[in-house]
């Protein structure tokens, strides 16, 4: 039930275009629900992000447990920043820590129903033919 609810929050901020606002001394950040546009341009950043570890990396947060934090930072900072960017609209790495990157970045990623992006991106990935059987396998069902 409580997933129910978040998700259903999170749609309702989503069509009411409310901002998630992050307020760090005189720095107002806002990530604002993503347009098309945008998700099309930040869809190359997340595809190279492994499932795996940001479902790990939330497990870890939800536990109180940070001490993989700066892991995932060093894998990701990267493509957090750059989604960052693209969503706010602005340079604001200079601006803020590693910490409030992973925020605001978890903060977005919650907007975009990431985790819902990443499955799919898995399965497309398992689905695909990268192997030689995979490709005869495609090549029998183009043909029928």
């Amino acid at each position: 039930m409580e997933d129910l609810e978040e998700l259903l929050n999170i749609e309702a901020e989503a069509i009411l275009r409310k901002p998630f606002k992050y307020v760090k001394e005189d720095l107002v950040i806002e990530i604002k629900p993503v347009t098309v546009a945008q998700m099309i341009e930040i869809n190359p950043f997340l595809i190279r992000i492994k499932k795996e570890d940001w479902s790990h990396l939330e497990e870890d947060i939800k536990k109180g447990d940070i001490s993989k934090t700066l892991e995932y930072m060093d894998k990701y900072l990267l493509i957090m920043s750059s989604v960052l960017n693209i969503i706010v609209g602005k340079d604001i790495s200079t601006q803020i820590t590693n910490d409030d990157m992973l925020l605001l970045f978890l903060a977005a990623y919650k907007r975009i129903q990431g985790s819902s992006f990443l499955k799919s991106i898995d399965l497309i990935q398992k689905l695909s033919p990268n192997t030689k059987a995979g490709i005869i396998a495609a090549c029998t069902i183009l043909k029928n």
